[in-house]
């Protein structure tokens, strides 16, 4: 059954694994999976080679072979099998067959193709030569064994000239060393891997503002530049003035909204009889209304039979106040600015509402993006 390239490709890795922590059955059988490319057969075939079944080896090789009809790596390491299991005529009719797929070429490389293998011609003209011995032909061996001698290309070819000079005898082939398989590009292995780009985001809620607070756990496994995990701001009402009694993990505005301090309000002086009840009112009379007030009023006591002048005149300076005193205008301003005070922190707090009510909706916004982006991994 075919798989989308994504699943192929995490087989593919496993399989891998398997093999490089030498459980070759559980290799084998992760590779059957995907087992529809000459690529998958080969390593399959490479695998069964190394427990030293070559028998099943030369089965996946000639499967590979017939899904690429010019994978000579594939001929090579069949020929390699039979030889290694007796056969030296179908060994020699493979490694024929490898040198002709290199089509005049000295090698073919395939580490491009994800393989760490160069195939010499020198090399597969070496094996040929070997297989003709043991068939007992040996005039041609020699032959191929020197035209291997001609094409040398590393150091590890210098056997080539000693096996030339002991005419072939107790010498074994060239073969693809245990551990080379076929390995997908790395840049492909990063990029199925899946990348959680959102985050995950812890969201405690609770019925006070000091007790909201977010925290993005795992920061750093995102690949990206990390942050410092928690906002410090600092949200100070008239209820608690106090930005020393908030828990740490409180949510804090400080920069967003200044600190709000008010003053007690102190209670004014109660008004004489014949007083003004407001302070304002009192600021705001004339010097001639305050002459009539006073004239009145020692009309009414005469009239009575009340104080005397003295008495009056003792009272006369706490009596009216006019502008131009300065405990009337000091008084007015004490209680006009609390008042106002007042009215800033009423609107603050409803202000402050209404930011706590975004922000509840921001962290529900926040959960949806975050469940839908995994619903859609």
């Amino acid at each position: 059954m075919p798989h989308c390239l994504k699943t192929e490709l995490k087989i593919w890795a496993d399989a891998l694994k398997a093999y490089d922590e030498q459980e070759f059955l559980k290799s084998i059988e992760l590779f059957s999976r995907i087992a529809d490319s000459g690529k998958i057969l080969t390593n399959m075939g490479l695998i069964y080679a190394t427990m030293g079944k070559h028998e099943v080896a030369i089965e996946q090789f000639n499967a590979a072979t017939n899904l690429d009809k010019f994978l000579a790596i594939a001929y090579f390491q069949c020929g390699v099998s039979n030889f290694f299991l007796g056969r030296y005529g179908a060994a020699y009719a493979n490694f024929q067959d490898t040198y002709s797929h290199l089509r005049g070429n000295q090698f073919i490389n395939y580490e491009q193709l994800g393989l760490k293998f160069k195939l010499f011609s020198a090399e597969v003209l070496f094996n040929r030569g070997l297989s003709q011995l043991y068939l007992g032909y040996t005039r041609r061996a020699m032959n191929d064994l020197e035209q291997a001698g001609k094409e040398k290309s590393t150091t590890e070819h210098e056997i080539i000239d000693h096996a030339i000079r002991d005419r072939g005898e107790r010498y074994t082939i060239f073969s693809v060393p245990v551990g080379v398989l076929y390995r997908p590009p790395e840049q492909k292995l990063r990029n199925f891997r899946s990348k959680d780009y959102l985050g995950k985001v812890k969201l405690v809620v609770g019925s006070d503002v000091d007790d909201i607070h977010t925290e993005p756990l795992d920061a750093t496994k995102c690949g990206r530049k990390s942050y410092p995990s928690k906002v410090s701001l600092q949200l100070e009402s008239t209820s608690n003035p106090d930005p020393k009694a908030d828990p740490p993990s409180t949510l804090r505005r400080r920069f967003t909204a200044p600190t709000l301090r008010i003053r007690p309000i102190q209670p004014s002086p109660t008004p004489e009889p014949g007083h003004s009840k407001f302070p304002d009112d009192v600021s705001e009379t004339k010097t001639g209304d305050s002459n009539k007030v006073l004239n009145g009023k020692f009309e009414r006591e005469r009239a009575s039979g009340g104080d005397s002048m003295a008495s009056l005149q003792s009272r006369k300076p706490r009596s009216t106040p006019s502008r131009s005193s300065p405990h009337c205008t000091k008084t007015a301003e004490s209680d006009t600015q609390p008042r106002s005070r007042q009215v800033v922190a009423d609107r603050l707090t409803s202000l402050f509402s209404v930011v706590r009510s975004g922000w509840k909706r921001l962290c529900s916004l926040v959960m949806v993006c975050s469940s839908t982006h995994r619903f859609l991994e």
